[in-house]
C-alpha cells in the first residue's frame, strides 16, 4: 500500500488529488492508527499511573522498582507474541498498559503493608520486607490467579485477536506477580531510606477516621444499599439499550484519509461494500427466459429501491443510458453459446459449470454503512431473491456484508462467553481460597455493579459494542476483582479476632488507602487513552476509566456495608471465640 502511494505521488500534479479505498487500505490504517496512538500514549499511561503511586507513597525508589517490573513483564509478554509468530494488533498493543495496572496494584499493597510495620522492628530491611510479603502473599496470589483467569477466559473466543490478548496477558500477569514478590522487594531492600513508618506516619487516613467512617456507613447502610439498587436498575436499563454495531469508518476522525477516500469514491464512482449473490441450477432452469428476466428485474428493482445499492457487476448485464440493466447477450444466444462452446476463458470467476448445474455470481456494490444497516440490506435482499426467482433455482447471498454481520455475532458471543467463564472461574477460586460460599457470593455484587454501570453507560450514551469495546467487560473484571479479594481476605482475618464494627474499621484503615491509590491510578492512567485521536483506543481508555471509578465507589462505600450486613464468619471461628476476644479487648 505504501509503495502504491509512493508510485502515485509524481502524478499528483497532473491529475490532482487521488483517493485510496478498500479493505486493504482500512486494514493498513487500522494497524497504523492503533500502533501510533498506543505507542505515543502508552508511556504516558504508565507514567500517569506511576505518578499516582508516587503521590500516594512518596517513595520514588518504589516507583522506579515497579516501573522496572512493568517493563520486564511487558517485554516478556510481547516476546511471547513474537515467539509464537502472532501478529501485533490493536488489542495486543494494550498489554503493557494492562500489566502496568496489575503491577502497580500488587506493588502498592506490598508497599502499604511494609509502611504499616512498626518502625521499632530490628533494623533489618530483609526482615521488614519478609514480613510485608508474607502478609500480602496469599491475597496477592489469589488476585493474580483471578486476574489471569479473567484474561484467560478470552482465550475461548473464536476471534484470534481477542484470544491472543487473553492468553498472552494472562501469562504476563503471572510473571508480574512473581516479580513483585522477588525483584521488587529485593531492589528496595538495598535502599536504607525505604523504611517502615508505623505510628510515625502522619497520614490523614488514620484509625480514628476509619472508625468514624465505619460508624457513618452503619448509619447510612440502608440508604447506600437502596441507592446501589437504583444504580443497578438504571444500569440494567442501559444494558438493554446496548447496540452490537460496527461502523468501520467511524473508527477514524472525519478528516482522516480513509473515510475521506471512501466518501469520495462512493459519492462519485461506485460502492465499496460488496454483496455477493450466487444463483445456481440446471441449465434448463437457470438459463430459461423467465429466470433471466426475473434475475434482471430483481437487480433493477434493488438498484432503484435500495438507497445503499450503487452498482451491479455481472457478466450478463450492463447498465443502459436510461439506467436500466440490459443483457450483454440475449438469453437464447447465451444458451446456444454455452451449449456449443462452453464457458469462455476468463469468465470462470463469474460463471461455473459443475455436475450439470451452472453457478452464476453477481456482485452488488453498496455504500459502506454500519453493520446494522448492512444486516438490514442483506435481509431485504434475501427476501427479494426468494420472492423473485422461480422454483428449481437456488440462491445464496454472501460477501463482505454477511461477514461483517457474522463478526458481530462472534463479538457478542465473545463478550458473553468470556465474561461468564471469567466470573465462574473467579467464583470457584474465591470459594477454594476462603472455603466459604458466602465469600464467593459476596464477591459478585462489587464486581458486577461497576461493569454493569459501564455497559449501562454505553447503552445510554449510544457507544456500541464493537471490536473496540467488546473486551472491556472481561478486562475490567480481571482488574477490579483484585481489591475485592483483598477486602474479603482482610475481613475474614479481622473478623476472626474482632467484632463486626471493629473488624470493618480495621479493614478500611488497612486497605482504603491502597485501594484508592490503585483505582485512581487505573482511572487516570487509562483516562489518558481517552484523548487518543484513534477512536477505538479512546473508547477503550474511557470505559476502563469509568469502570475503575465505579469500582472505587463500590469498594469503599457499597462493599463495606455489604460485609457488615452479611457478617461472614472466618472458617473455624466460633461465636464463643468472638465473645472472648471482645471481652479481652474491652478489658
Amino acid at each position: 500500500m505504501q509503495s502504491l502511494e509512493t508510485a502515485l505521488q509524481p502524478w499528483r500534479g497532473r491529475f490532482g488529488h487521488f483517493h485510496l479505498a478498500g479493505a486493504d487500505v482500512i486494514t493498513r490504517d487500522l494497524d497504523t492508527g492503533s500502533k501510533d496512538s498506543l505507542a505515543s500514549l502508552a508511556p504516558l499511561v504508565i507514567a500517569a499511573m506511576c505518578l499516582v503511586l508516587y503521590l500516594a507513597t512518596r517513595e520514588w525508589r518504589a516507583v522506579a522498582a515497579a516501573a522496572l517490573v512493568i517493563v520486564i513483564a511487558s517485554l516478556w509478554s510481547i516476546g511471547l507474541v513474537a515467539h509464537f509468530a502472532r501478529p501485533m494488533n490493536l488489542m495486543l498493543a494494550t498489554v503493557p498498559a494492562i500489566l502496568a495496572v496489575v503491577t502497580i496494584t500488587q506493588a502498592n499493597h506490598i508497599l502499604s503493608r511494609f509502611h504499616a510495620l512498626p518502625s521499632s522492628n530490628p533494623a533489618n530491611p530483609a526482615a521488614w520486607w519478609s514480613a510485608a510479603t508474607s502478609a500480602t502473599f496469599r491475597p496477592n496470589l489469589l488476585c493474580a490467579l483471578t486476574t489471569a483467569a479473567g484474561f484467560a477466559s478470552l482465550g475461548l473466543s473464536r476471534m484470534p485477536p481477542v484470544r491472543d490478548l487473553g492468553l498472552f496477558t494472562a501469562a504476563g500477569v503471572l510473571l508480574s506477580f512473581a516479580l513483585c514478590f522477588t525483584l521488587f522487594p529485593a531492589l528496595l531492600a538495598t535502599s536504607p531510606s525505604v523504611r517502615p513508618r508505623g505510628s510515625q506516619s502522619r497520614s490523614w487516613w488514620n484509625e480514628s477516621r476509619a472508625k468514624a467512617y465505619t460508624a457513618w456507613l452503619g448509619r447510612r447502610g440502608s440508604w447506600i444499599l437502596a441507592g446501589s439498587a437504583v444504580v443497578a436498575i438504571i444500569a440494567a436499563a442501559g444494558v438493554l439499550r446496548l447496540r452490537t454495531e460496527s461502523h468501520i469508518l467511524e473508527f477514524f476522525p472525519n478528516a482522516h484519509p480513509v473515510p475521506t477516500g471512501y466518501r469520495a469514491v462512493e459519492r462519485h464512482l461506485i460502492g465499496m461494500t460488496p454483496l455477493e449473490f450466487v444463483v445456481d441450477g440446471p441449465a434448463s432452469a437457470l438459463l430459461a427466459d423467465s429466470t433471466m428476466q426475473a434475475y434482471r428485474k430483481l437487480l433493477e428493482d434493488t438498484l432503484r429501491e435500495e438507497p445503499l445499492s450503487r452498482q451491479v457487476i455481472s457478466i450478463l448485464l450492463e447498465p443502459s443510458r436510461s439506467g436500466k440493466l440490459e443483457f450483454v447477450v440475449p438469453p437464447e444466444e447465451l444458451r446456444e453459446a454455452l451449449a456449443s462452446e462452453g464457458i469462455p476463458q476468463g469468465l470462470e470467476a463469474f460463471l461455473r459449470h459443475e455436475d450439470g448445474r451452472y453457478f452464476l455470481r453477481t456482485t452488488l456494490l453498496a455504500s459502506t454503512e454500519s453493520s446494522n444497516a448492512c444486516h438490514a440490506l442483506v435481509e431485504r435482499f434475501r427476501s427479494r431473491v426468494e420472492a423473485a426467482l422461480p422454483p428449481g433455482v437456488n440462491a445464496r447471498v454472501t460477501g463482505a456484508s454477511t461477514l461483517l454481520i457474522e463478526g458481530q455475532v462472534l463479538l457478542l458471543e465473545t463478550q458473553i462467553r468470556s465474561f461468564g467463564t471469567a466470573l465462574a472461574i473467579i467464583g470457584v477460586l474465591i470459594l477454594a481460597a476462603f472455603r466459604s460460599f458466602s465469600a464467593a457470593l459476596l464477591a459478585l455484587p462489587p464486581n458486577l455493579l461497576p461493569i454493569g454501570c459501564t455497559l449501562g453507560l454505553m447503552g445510554w450514551t449510544g457507544i456500541p459494542l464493537n471490536t473496540a469495546t467488546v473486551t472491556v467487560a472481561g478486562i475490567a473484571l480481571g482488574l477490579v476483582v483484585d481489591d475485592t479479594v483483598h477486602f474479603i481476605h482482610e475481613w475474614v482475618h479481622q473478623r476472626a479476632r474482632l467484632g463486626p464494627d471493629d473488624a470493618l474499621a480495621n479493614v478500611l484503615h488497612t486497605l482504603a488507602r491502597p485501594v484508592a491509590t490503585t483505582s485512581v491510578a487505573v482511572a487516570v492512567g487509562f483516562g489518558v487513552f481517552a484523548f487518543a485521536p484513534f477512536r477505538p483506543t479512546a473508547y477503550f481508555g474511557l470505559l476502563i476509566s469509568v469502570t475503575a471509578a465505579a469500582a472505587l465507589v463500590c469498594d469503599l462505600v457499597f462493599f463495606p456495608v455489604l460485609l457488615r450486613r452479611s457478617e461472614p464468619k472466618a472458617p473455624g471461628a466460633s461465636p464463643a471465640g468472638h465473645a472472648s476476644t471482645r471481652e479481652n479487648c474491652s478489658t
